[in-house]
């Protein structure tokens, strides 16, 4: 209830209301889930740069594979 009026008051006020809104909800968080949030948000942090290095080597991995199918399609197709 309090960040939706507090996006609203921040809405009339002519600023964006995220922020306001956020910031209500975490306020009425409990202390044991707001630590749960602070330890989400630091292990997404962390592990945001490995997943990329993963998900950027399963792409060329993906990519290498194909292209050798695609060559050796094309060299089937020249035998016959």
């Amino acid at each position: 209830m309090q960040s939706g009026l507090a996006g609203v008051s921040a809405a009339i006020r002519g600023k964006h209301p995220l922020w306001p809104a956020v910031k209500a909800a975490v306020t009425g968080l409990s202390v044991k889930v707001k630590v749960l949030l602070v330890v989400g948000l630091a292990l997404v942090l962390l592990l945001g740069p490995v997943l990329l290095v993963l998900l950027l080597l399963f792409l060329i991995v993906v990519a290498v594979i194909r292209t050798m199918r695609v060559r050796r399609s094309e060299e089937l197709f020249t035998l016959w």
